[in-house]
């Protein structure tokens, strides 16, 4: 964006404070807490160059196939590093993406299609590198280095079906205004702090390698996987029920 009214960092990260970081930290914490500063950084230059929020998003969909060919070629360790930074770039990407929309009011239904569209595809193609990745850990067994990938995508498919279920019922039963207005303050409970847990994930598949724990961490991501969508499906029913009444 090259003309026009620009902001300065200090009111973005305000702005953000305002609308957004109670709702974030509330059920995205590990989001807010390391992606989103750096992300805010990269909107507020981003205002000053021919860069619009597509292109954001288009940079970060292009880190997708390269996590895949480092996983798939080179040697485990070096392809744990390389997909590791790669996926917290991506985070770091998607939150910028957004944030550069709103304060140069470039706003799109095609954007915000976009947006969904490689969240989606990230989910599944970072769950496939790590379990890949995992699979030729020294520590792994070779129960473990056979079934690791497909594991790994099942437990992608299980969140990626429960994110598309709570997208539904936002969009086919969005809550009354009377209710929105009824609504408390976001806050950190149990349930935010494990939905949280899940921006760590690039941090927790390097933990697993240091530690020898390869096996540890893809049961870990399949129980929480089976935990959010039994979740989503609770929490859509109780909504609906409630609203109903």
């Amino acid at each position: 964006m090259l003309s026009g009214h620009r902001l300065g960092l200090s009111q973005i990260i305000r702005n953000h404070r305002e609308t957004k970081l109670a709702e974030e930290f509330s059920t995205e914490w590990a989001v807010a807490v390391l992606y989103r500063p750096p992300a805010l950084l990269i909107a507020w230059a981003c205002q000053y160059l021919p860069v619009t929020p597509i292109m954001v998003t288009a940079a970060a969909g292009l880190l997708l196939p390269l996590m895949v060919l480092a996983a798939a070629w080179m040697p485990p360790g070096a392809a744990l590093a390389v997909v590791t930074a790669l996926a917290c770039l991506f985070m770091i990407l998607d939150c910028a993406d957004g944030t550069l929309a709103r304060i140069t009011g470039q706003t799109s239904r095609l954007g915000q299609y976009l947006d969904a569209a490689t969240d989606l595809a990230y989910r599944v193609v970072s769950y496939g590198a790590a379990g890949y990745i995992l699979a030729r850990h020294p520590a792994a067994s070779p129960w473990f280095s056979t079934a690791a990938l497909p594991l790994a995508l099942i437990a992608a498919w299980i969140m990626t079906f429960a994110r598309l279920c709570r997208v539904y019922a936002e969009l086919r039963f969005p809550p009354s205004a009377q209710r929105e207005e009824e609504r408390p303050q976001p806050r950190m409970d149990l349930a935010g702090f494990v939905s949280g847990l899940d921006g760590l994930f690039p941090l927790f598949v390097l933990a697993a390698w240091v530690l020898a724990a390869p096996a540890a961490l893809l049961w870990w991501i399949f129980a929480y996987a089976l935990a959010d969508v039994v979740y989503t499906q609770i929490a859509i029913i109780q909504r609906l029920r409630g609203a109903s009444r």
